[in-house]
């Protein structure tokens, strides 16, 4: 995924924050593909391409973005619905994982 693509959904406009982002970037991905299986056989090609994974990677980089000050006068909200939608589509998914036979 593209980080300007990312940017967009976060409506960021300036590049000082770019690091963040990608980091948060990494974590979501890390925590999706952790969701989805515990197996090391994962199609990471077949996965990066997927429409889910990639809702749930932005929904969830939007999510860290968001609530990334531990001192806020906002409630702290629940993840999105959709990042869990988008994990159980995967998860159902037969293809994530790398077919040996």
């Amino acid at each position: 995924m593209e980080i300007e693509m990312i940017k967009k959904h976060l409506k960021v406009t300036h590049s000082f924050e770019d690091d963040l982002i990608e980091m948060y970037v990494d974590w979501a991905k890390s925590d999706v593909i952790a969701s989805v299986t515990t197996s090391d056989e994962v199609d990471m090609d077949y996965v990066e391409d997927n429409f889910q994974f990639q809702k749930a990677v932005i929904l969830l980089t939007n999510f860290y973005f968001d609530q990334r000050l531990t001192i806020s006068d906002k409630k702290q909200i629940e993840m999105p619905y959709g990042v869990l939608d988008a994990i159980q589509k995967l998860r159902g998914d037969e293809k994530v994982l790398i077919d040996e036979t």
